[in-house]
This record gives structure tokens, C-alpha cells and sequence, in this order.
């Protein structure tokens, strides 16, 4: 188990991948990172307030971390540990260097649901963090969210005031259109392997300058994907400590925002271009939940080129369209609603 999903947490090369993408990226990436290293701006110090709202958005009850420390312990000493947190926060801020017990982790190896447990593609990994480096995480998260403020509004997965079942709402209105006008309506299905796993981490870190984000800010971030290990616990034991060279942790508090952005620029050009469903003169083509991507067309020449748009996007981001349980589905309303 613990050598499957060190592979996964492996980089990997394939013909249909975008290198010069990669290699463009690579050297923004070292560009960045020395315009940041130069740069005298400094953030706004941590405060009182921003730990003790940071604790209280822990959830209750989950597994303890490596250190035996649970989100309870520091709801229950919150008045004492909360200081101590404040000076060992700013003394990161002001190194741009995150701790090494903040990169580790306990990975739980999950099968999914309904899934047969003997075959090892059926697992994922939700990895248990160091509960202090959680508290960290929520508060760096405070301070770029209002700078991710450029996602696509058809992105419905983990976004604060919007719902899945808008993206379903969509869809459903879709179809009811196309069948009042009995015209038809092209469902593309994309499912993107293992998409967590394999975000490539220099393509993510250069997306991320892209929102403007505080040059000491993006140098922690920048640290916290540099050396990241995990120990993969099953059956009561434990592996040794495995490199994480890609993806972005499930269970992390920046992982589902840091994806989110990792495809975003997907929807975006799907958009720009005017390839999809509109309702009315509201573009609806392409209804997302966190990896989760329908397709929307009228007619089969407008879907293939959302598809050749999607297969690019996915060469260059270094991910692969499952083959098989991705699919499109022809809906022809003036034929009795069949499917073909």
C-alpha cells in the first residue's frame, strides 16, 4: 500500500504531456521566487484574534495527528496556547520558512464507497496534518481568499454560499429547455484521474503569483510544497516517511482552494470563447464541482472542439481524462427522449 501511493505522489512523464509548458512554468517559478526573496514587503502580523478564529474552525472529533493533538486540546486551552501560537506564526511570516513537523503527515488509505477493496486504484488517500499546521493553514487561507476572487461562477465544490445541487439545477434547466424547444442537448461527462494527486506543484505555485497573491505569503506557500512527507498507516503499522513530490493533500485546508485554482482557467476559456449551453445570455456550459466537470452543447461540432479544449488543458496540467468513465451523452428531444 505505502509503495502505491508513493508512486502516486510521484511526477510523472507521459507523450501527450505539455513540456514546454512545464519548463515555462519551472523558470517563472525561480523568477518568483527571487523577485519575492528581494521584495521588502512585509504582511500584517498575526494577531490574537486571527489564532482564536483560526481554532475555532477546526471540526470537533476527528483523528488525532502524529503528536497525539486533536482540535480539542487547543479549544480547551485556548486563552493559553493561543500567545504562543502568535509568536511562533510571526517568527514564520518573518522567515518565510514553514516548521518541518507542519510538511508531515498520517495517510489513511480510504476505499471508496461501493468499491472493490482488493484493487489498489480504488483507495484514497485522506491524510491526517499536524493539527498546529491546520491553525496555520486557516489563517494564511484568511489572508488569500479575498485574493482568489477570480474563479469562474461555475465552480459550485467547496465555495462558500453555493451549493452542488446549483451546478444539478443547471443542468436540469438545461435539458427542460432543450426539451420545450425540441432541440437537442450534448452532455459531456469529464473525469480526471486521481485529479488531487497529481497537481503539479510548479505549474500551482505559478498560478498562485497570478492572484497577486503577498510576496511573503506565496514563499510560504512556496515552503510548505517543498519536502512535504507522509507515513502511510494501514492495518495498525505504519510505513516510513514518503516524499510527496505533487497534489495537493485531502484533508489539507488550502487543498480544494488550491485546485480550484489549478483548473479554473479551464472554465475560464471555455467561457471566453462562447463554447457551451447559454440560458438566455448567461454562459452555463460548463457546471463544475471541484474536479467534477459537465459539458454542455447544442450541437456535436461545439462539444468536440469543449473536448479538444479540455484534452489540451489536461496536457499541459499534467493529468489524464479517465477513458472510460468519461462520456458524452446525446439527448435528442424530438425523438421520445432517447439517448445514443
Amino acid at each position: 500500500m505505502a509503495k502505491y501511493f508513493q508512486n502516486l505522489a510521484t511526477p510523472k512523464d507521459d507523450p501527450d504531456f505539455d513540456e514546454n509548458f512545464l519548463n515555462n512554468c519551472q523558470i517563472r517559478c525561480e523568477i518568483i521566487e527571487e523577485i519575492c526573496s528581494l521584495s521588502d514587503f512585509s504582511s500584517d502580523k498575526f494577531n490574537l484574534a486571527e489564532i482564536s478564529e483560526a481554532i475555532s474552525n477546526l471540526n470537533n472529533g476527528k483523528a488525532c495527528d502524529e503528536y497525539g493533538l486533536s482540535a480539542e486540546h487547543f479549544k480547551s486551552a485556548e486563552e493559553v496556547v493561543v500567545p504562543y501560537l502568535v509568536s511562533l506564526f510571526n517568527q514564520t511570516l518573518a522567515e518565510k520558512k514553514v516548521p518541518i513537523q507542519f510538511k508531515t503527515g498520517i495517510l489513511n488509505a480510504v476505499c471508496k464507497k461501493n468499491k472493490d477493496d482488493k484493487i489498489l486504484d480504488n483507495y484514497r488517500g485522506i491524510t491526517v496534518s499536524s493539527i498546529i499546521g491546520k491553525i496555520f493553514e486557516h489563517v494564511i487561507f484568511n489572508r488569500v481568499l479575498l485574493k482568489l476572487d477570480k474563479q469562474s461562477e461555475l465552480q459550485f465544490g467547496f465555495t462558500s454560499g453555493l451549493s452542488p445541487a446549483v451546478a444539478a439545477l443547471l443542468v436540469s434547466e438545461s435539458e427542460l429547455i432543450s426539451t420545450n424547444q425540441k432541440s437537442k442537448l450534448i452532455f459531456g461527462l469529464l473525469d480526471s484521474q486521481k485529479a488531487f494527486d497529481v497537481v503539479h506543484h510548479d505549474i500551482l505555485l505559478d498560478k498562485l503569483f497570478d492572484q497577486n497573491i503577498d510576496p511573503d505569503i506565496w514563499e510560504i506557500i512556496f515552503d510548505m510544497y517543498n519536502n512535504l512527507t507522509s507515513k502511510v498507516k494501514w492495518k495498525n503499522g505504519f510505513s516510513n516517511s514518503c516524499p510527496v513530490r505533487q497534489g495537493v493533500r485531502q484533508g489539507g485546508i488550502l487543498s480544494t482552494h488550491l485546485y480550484k485554482l489549478y483548473i479554473n482557467d479551464l472554465l475560464t476559456e471555455l467561457e471566453e470563447n462562447g463554447m457551451g449551453q447559454y440560458i438566455g445570455t448567461n454562459f452555463t456550459g460548463c457546471p463544475t464541482c471541484a474536479d467534477d466537470i459537465i459539458l454542455l452543447s447544442l450541437t456535436e461540432e461545439e462539444m468536440q472542439s469543449m473536448l479538444d479544449t479540455s484534452k489540451r488543458y489536461s496536457d499541459k496540467h499534467r493529468y489524464k481524462i479517465h477513458p472510460t468513465k468519461s462520456v458524452t451523452i446525446n439527448k435528442y428531444s424530438n425523438s421520445k427522449n432517447n439517448e445514443e
